[in-house]
């Protein structure tokens, strides 16, 4: 997988920089998954948009 350009953006600077290349690769697959299961987990109403 060919990342490069995100892992040498600005934007990515910090937690490259925490964290290393691998750790920060890391990172952004547990972010993603995360914001993609809590976009899953609202369109499917397993988690309520409002409370009861």
């Amino acid at each position: 997988m060919d990342v490069e350009w995100f892992i040498n953006s600005r934007k990515a600077r910090l937690p490259v920089a925490l964290m290393g290349r691998n750790g920060a690769r890391v990172f952004y697959i547990v972010l993603g998954v995360i914001i993609a299961a809590a976009g899953i987990g609202f369109a499917t109403g397993l988690i309520p948009l409002r409370s009861k």
